[in-house]
């Protein structure tokens, strides 16, 4: 056969574009650099799975089916999976369907929306799992903007969003004969949840540097792909009430390492209110609040007093032992466990002992330590599996010194960036990275274990003009020379704007509260050119708050422009003096900060 090109003999098919894509290959959380195909040219080849939790809601399911028979995803792409919570009656499709839908029952434990969402994923025949709750009803091109993602990366995470308005009067059919949802709804008032509103202006569509981009996972219009949901854990069972689940979701997500995507086409109109908590839900949240302070460990959801641990620690700091005594060792652990930072974990790394001192040596080490709940043992890389949520991993040999502000100092150099190193007094190297960097770097084919702290400079900081916070000389000249970032003398970064930032309470302990007068001075005292750089750094580091001023003003600007009516107008203008109010509180509680310092 003769190619179209007129070259004779049939030219050769370019490869076909594998069935499951690889992991994404962006920087922090742009999704917007994502290579995707546009949604209108968008041609589906994985399979989905629309997973709906149910409960004693007929009426919103049959709207919320017929929204699922509108889609423009191939019908035979996708199936529906409905999960019944115990209800009473038991729910059964008694209308046929041309949907793939079926039914699996739950017992009735409580509030058991975790459960029904993990037994749907378990049920789930697709690539693709989304997730939906059975009071919305998704717009036509709900499925097709979700999995389009999906396509794109293996462990992206879309979220959709939703309008709250009242359908009193609209039956199945209605859905299945109008146009398009907004035509229907064209006049009838709807709200959106202005917090969202508010966290997407904050983040600039979630492509900040901010570290609780995850707030705003919502798990009733949620999309990832089967592998990555089960990579991530599930959602926690132990979740038993109104509220919050979700949150803690996003966050194992996240800090796994997850491309969150925020999916304005993937639209859901919410059946009724809901837009703000009822007062019980407020109360049911209340409670949940403090229980995800043991599970998400970021400073926004805990207060990190000295003395205090959690489930789930901020920090763990992992300890390898390879050619050390136990006296160093020892020294070593102690030193991190008296610091000034108590919400950590240490591992020591454990690796087959050679002979039978090293066996001997092994078994002390664990009788004198293993009674500290905050000291495990396990194997060399084991540490981001065996605490995947926590947010922080540090990377340390043993004999290193440790001084008391080793990890809060650490933490204040790293600023916004993924990953910085310190080498303290005897040349060895600290290495603390943001676990969502890690996790990434693991699924982009890392041996896990192999990690060290030598080794992970060279491949984290390579790309990454980071500050090196450093004791009283300079790394190793062959790290510093792998990783080909120069180093940062007398702890100053490199790049002016990796100047110091602003730390919560819970990041930057009072010295005053530290539990022994360790030695403290391990870095030498700031030079006046250091001071200058430093100076010039905090004016770079003015640029994030610009951006997100502009992103601010930006989101406003587009939202006035589809005002409809004087309830939208007045719907914008609360939402402009909620993002303010908010703004002046932030700033406010920071001063009062500082203030209780001095």
């Amino acid at each position: 056969m003769t190619d179209p090109a007129g070259h004779g003999e049939r030219a050769v098919a370019a490869p076909a574009a594998p069935l499951a894509p690889g992991p994404a290959k962006v920087e922090g959380n742009d999704w917007k650099s994502l290579d995707t195909t546009p949604l209108e040219g968008f041609k589906p080849r994985l399979s989905a799975t629309v997973v709906v939790p149910y409960y004693q809601a007929p009426d919103e399911l049959a709207l919320t089916l017929a929204g699922l028979e509108r889609q423009s995803y191939p019908r035979d792409l996708f199936e529906v999976i409905v999960v019944d919570d115990g209800s009473d009656p038991p729910l059964e499709m008694s209308e046929p369907s041309p949907l793939d839908v079926r039914v699996i029952h739950q017992p009735d434990l409580g509030f058991g929306l975790a459960r029904a969402r993990n037994n749907g994923a378990r049920a789930a025949q697709g690539d693709i799992v989304v997730f939906l709750d059975c009071d919305m009803i998704p717009a036509s091109e709900w499925l097709a903007a979700h999995a389009r993602w999906h396509h794109a990366a293996s462990d992206a995470m879309s979220i959709g969003f939703r309008r709250h308005l009242d359908v009193t009067g609209v039956s199945a059919d209605d859905v299945r004969n109008c146009g398009t949802l907004d035509e229907m709804f064209a006049d009838r008032p709807f709200q959106r949840p202005e917090w969202i509103e508010s966290h997407m202006a904050r983040t600039a569509e979630l492509t900040s540097e901010d570290d609780d981009l995850f707030r705003v996972a919502s798990g009733g219009n949620l999309g990832m792909s089967r592998h990555f949901y089960w990579e991530v854990g599930g959602n926690d069972e132990s979740f038993t009430q109104w509220g919050a689940e979700d949150v803690e979701f996003g966050y194992r997500a996240f800090t796994l390492g997850a491309l969150l995507v925020p999916e304005r086409r993937a639209l859901c109109w919410h059946q009724g209110e809901g837009a703000t908590p009822s007062p019980a839900e407020a109360r049911s949240l209340e409670q949940q609040r403090a229980k995800l302070s043991q599970l998400i460990a970021h400073h926004g959801f805990r207060r990190a007093t000295p003395g205090r641990s959690f489930t789930v620690p901020q920090y763990v700091v992992s300890v390898a032992t390879d050619g050390t005594g136990i006296n160093a060792l020892l020294d070593t652990v102690e030193g991190l466990l008296e610091g000034d930072v108590h919400d950590l974990v240490v591992w020591i790394e454990q690796r087959q002992p050679a002979g039978e001192e090293e066996v001997h040596e092994a078994e002390t080490v664990r009788r004198l330590l293993g009674g500290d709940p905050r000291v495990r043992f396990g194997p060399r890389g084991g540490a981001p599996s065996g605490f995947a949520a926590s947010q922080f991993h540090i990377f340390v040999q043993a004999g290193t010194p440790v001084a008391t502000d080793l990890v809060s100092g650490l933490r204040k150099q790293l600023g916004s960036a993924e990953c910085a190193a310190t080498s303290p007094r005897d040349g060895s190297v600290v290495v603390l990275v943001r676990a969502r960097r890690l996790h990434r770097e693991l699924r982009r084919g890392l041996d896990g274990e192999s990690i060290t702290a030598a080794t992970l400079v060279p491949r984290l900081l390579r790309h990454q003009a980071a500050s090196i916070p450093t004791g009283e000389q300079s790394l190793p000249d062959d790290v510093q020379a792998a990783s080909g970032v120069p180093f940062a003398p007398d702890g100053a970064s490199t790049n002016p704007a990796d100047a110091p930032q602003e730390v919560s309470e819970s990041d930057e302990p009072d010295p005053s509260r530290r539990r022994h007068p360790r030695d403290t001075k391990s870095r030498p005292a700031t030079t006046p050119a250091v001071a200058q750089e430093s100076a010039r750094g905090a004016n770079e580091g003015r640029l994030p708050r610009l951006r997100k001023l502009g992103g601010i003003a930006a989101h406003t600007a587009t939202e006035a422009r589809s005002v409809r009516n004087p309830g939208d107008a007045a719907r914008l203008a609360r939402t402009v003096g909620a993002w303010i109010i908010r703004a002046a509180g932030w700033r406010l509680r920071w001063i009062a900060f500082r203030l209780r310092r001095v």
